[in-house]
Order: structure tokens, then C-alpha cells, then sequence
């Protein structure tokens, strides 16, 4: 039992001190710096020799970002001494000197022997199962917090007796992201002059939304269609592409909705507006505010008159209806 404890003891005492480890000390040429963007697109690649130095910070445009994947491509000659080299990672980089670098290393891998290795660096609370990672696949221990960039990456000789020809081959790197299928619709509604108050609702693809103009909708990647539905304003309809971590613009330009009205009516009727003669051929219209309006039909001596209430955007039509009236006494 006190040998038992011991060994718990020591263990927990190397663990501390593992995990307590300052930052270490790297050399060599920076020879890339790379901002990674979260965007779906996003690509960057790049030659790089042993012991060459390549600093990885995060963009400004982060937010779908949940991490990204460094792929290391071998020439033959480099899978035969793969297992001459590391794979390592660092955060919290700092320079110390022009070949000088400081930072936490967090991964350290001997390369194998593939054409095509891959590092899978997640972001934040992303978790991570190394256990199931396929051949030729490392990642870190657990993810990376956006707090300890810069990182530092750099292929490393571990052994010895390698000849220069080897040393002096490029390993061909590509950077993807690994980006939520999401984006943002930046959405601006412009309205005419004294219809700022004026409401309508958005639909995207048949959803109401909630939010107004001069908002941000986070949106699935790929195509949407768009309708704003107004009682003062025409309706307005479009399509647009969200892309992966990017934000599309679509900006709307309402119109106000005008009412026309037309007239089917004989020749020997007089029409009349709000006091004014409303003379129009068939099928010709006339714009007509919204709101309360009085109609009146003269024929001969006798007067019809009628009230309506005229909405935005609609069609009536005047016309008079005669009927026959016959009383049996």
C-alpha cells in the first residue's frame, strides 16, 4: 500500500511539473507569417525547408472559425528520411531575436512515412478524439484557446547524420480553415423620404425574421431568397448567396406602393373624386392616395354617393350597376 501511494505521489509530481513547463526556446528563420482568415475560401500555401520558422496568428474574421489544418506534403526523397524529422507546434509565440523564438509547445510529432501528413489545430471549445485520427494525422493535446496566438510552426531534424541535399528539400504546406457552413446577411432597407417609420417584415426563404433593417441574420451557406412585405411600400423580392464566415450585403430599395383606380361607366354619367371630375377612357388608370376618399356619380338629376377607403398598392374600379325593380300591389 505505501509503495502504491509512492508511485501515485511521483506520478502526480511529474504530471505537475510537465504541465508547469516555461515557455521554450526555438531557432530559426521566420521565413511566413499567416493570418488565417474564417472563411470558407480561404487557402494559403507555402514551401518550406527544416528548421524554417512559420508564425500563424488569427484575422479579424474569426467568428465561424473552429479551427484549421496544416497539410505537409513529402517529395520521395523526404518520405525516406521521415522519420529524421518532427512536426512541432508552439503558442504564445514571441521573438525573442530574428532566430530566436519563445513559446509553449503543444505538439510534437516524428513525421512518418506518407506522401501526405495532416496537423488538425482546433479552436476554442472544440473537442478533439486523437484516438480515432486516422495514419498520418496528429493534432494537439486539446484545443487551442484564441488567447494563445500566434502560434509557431516548424519541421525540425531529430536525428542525426542527415545529409544537407535532404535538408535543403522543400516540404510543401497548405493552411485550410475548418469553417462552420454559416455566414451573415448584412441587410439594409432603404426607404423613401417620410416613410422612415414605416414598417414591413422580412421573409427569408417563406421564414418571417424578427429583426429589422440594419441588422445581422446568421445564415446556413448557400442560396436564400429574400421578400419585404409592406402595406405602404411595393413588395420586393430577390436571391442572394451566403458563403462560408463571410458576410453578404444585399441592400433594398423600397417604392412606395401606389393605388390606381379605373372607370366602366356611361357616357352619360359624370364622375367625380373628392370634388374633382374624373374623366378616363377604358382601362386607363389614375394614381389615387391612400385613405378616405368620397365618389360621386351624377346622371341626369339624380346623385350616387359613396365613400371608400383606399389601401396602398390595390386597384378599384368605378362603375354603376343598375338594377330593375318591379312591385306587385
Amino acid at each position: 500500500m505505501i509503495r502504491n501511494t509512492s508511485i501515485v505521489t511521483a506520478l502526480a509530481f511529474l504530471f505537475f511539473i510537465q504541465t508547469s513547463l516555461p515557455a521554450e526556446t526555438i531557432r530559426g528563420p521566420v521565413t511566413e507569417k499567416i493570418m488565417i482568415l474564417g472563411e470558407g475560401d480561404f487557402k494559403k500555401q507555402i514551401e518550406m525547408k527544416a528548421s524554417d520558422i512559420v508564425l500563424l496568428d488569427l484575422g479579424t474574421n474569426v467568428r465561424f472559425l473552429k479551427g484549421f489544418q496544416i497539410e505537409i506534403v513529402l517529395s520521395d526523397t523526404l518520405k525516406r528520411y521521415s522519420d529524421s524529422f518532427s512536426v512541432e507546434l508552439y503558442s504564445q509565440a514571441i521573438s525573442a531575436s530574428g532566430i530566436e523564438h519563445e513559446g509553449k509547445r503543444i505538439l510534437f510529432e516524428v513525421l512518418t512515412f506518407l506522401n501526405n501528413l495532416y496537423v488538425n489545430i482546433p479552436i476554442g471549445n472544440q473537442k478533439i478524439k486523437r484516438e480515432s485520427l486516422p495514419p498520418g494525422t496528429f493534432s494537439p493535446a486539446k484545443a487551442v484557446e484564441t488567447g494563445h496566438f500566434p502560434l509557431l510552426f516548424t519541421i525540425q531534424p531529430v536525428m542525426k547524420g542527415v545529409p544537407d541535399s535532404v535538408l535543403m528539400k522543400n516540404f510543401y504546406v497548405t493552411l485550410v480553415p475548418d469553417v462552420e457552413k454559416k455566414g451573415i446577411l448584412d441587410l439594409s432597407v432603404i426607404k423613401p423620404p417620410g416613410f422612415e417609420e414605416t414598417l414591413y417584415k422580412v421573409f427569408i426563404d417563406e421564414d418571417e425574421l424578427q429583426k429589422k433593417e440594419d441588422d445581422e441574420y446568421v445564415l446556413n451557406s448557400g442560396i436564400h431568397s429574400l421578400r419585404i412585405l409592406s402595406d405602404q411600400f411595393k413588395e420586393e423580392t430577390t436571391s442572394f448567396t451566403i458563403e462560408s464566415g463571410k458576410t453578404t450585403s444585399v441592400n433594398i430599395q423600397m417604392e412606395i406602393s401606389t393605388s390606381v383606380v379605373t372607370m366602366d361607366i356611361i357616357e352619360e354619367a359624370s364622375v367625380f373624386i373628392d370634388g374633382e371630375r374624373l374623366d378616363l377612357l377604358p382601362g386607363e388608370e389614375k394614381p389615387l392616395a391612400t385613405g378616405i376618399h368620397t365618389v360621386v356619380i351624377k346622371i341626369g338629376t339624380q346623385t350616387i354617393t359613396k365613400k371608400i377607403d383606399v389601401k396602398s398598392g390595390k386597384r378599384y374600379n368605378i362603375s354603376l350597376i343598375f338594377n330593375i325593380e318591379i312591385k306587385e300591389n
